[in-house]
This record gives structure tokens, C-alpha cells and sequence, in this order.
């Protein structure tokens, strides 16, 4: 019935400011949101498989990356896909303390 549907809510593309910004890559951001759509990138549990890390260790080494992030007025996406790569990192690889 008639009742029973919704109305299409409007979508606004928020990227579309960033058209002449050739640093965003909007020319990829479908495909970008279909691989993280059917992937699962979320790191899990891993601090647990480091025997010579631990949860303040990172905490410490995530706060040095955004002091870095702000002095260099660097995107937030910067800063995401760091800390994401090094949690994938640390979830697949043991890493000694001097290293880290």
C-alpha cells in the first residue's frame, strides 16, 4: 500500500566541495565505500599477542601521531589510516618495544 512506503530520503554528496581538490580522490570514493562495505577493516583484540607492548604503549605512540597530525595540519584521514595500518600491523606481527 500506498502508507506502508517511505519516502526516499535526499542524499547529500558531501564530497562534492571537494571536486577540484585532486588530493581527495572523489573520482574514487564509490569504490572506497563498496571495500570497506564488504570488508570488515576494523582491527580486533591484539594488544594480547604482544609480549612486549601493551595497551598504554600504543596509547602513547597514538598520541604522538595526532601532536605530529596537528603541527603539520595534516587531513583526519591521514590520521585514521595511519593508526588503522599500525593496528593491522600489530594484530598480524609481534613487535619488539625498542621498535615500536
Amino acid at each position: 500500500m500506498w502508507f506502508d512506503q517511505k519516502p526516499k530520503e535526499q542524499v547529500i554528496d558531501i564530497d562534492a566541495g571537494d571536486t577540484s581538490n585532486e588530493l581527495a580522490v572523489v573520482e574514487y570514493i564509490e569504490d572506497i565505500y563498496k571495500f570497506y562495505k564488504l570488508n570488515d577493516s576494523r582491527s580486533h583484540q591484539y594488544m594480547d599477542s604482544q609480549p612486549e607492548i601493551n595497551d598504554r604503549m600504543r596509547g602513547i605512540l597514538v598520541d604522538w601521531l595526532i601532536d605530529v597530525h596537528t603541527k603539520f595540519d595534516l587531513s583526519l584521514e591521514t590520521l585514521y589510516m595511519t593508526i588503522n595500518i599500525i593496528d593491522r600491523f600489530l594484530a598480524v606481527k609481534a613487535v619488539p618495544r625498542r621498535e615500536l
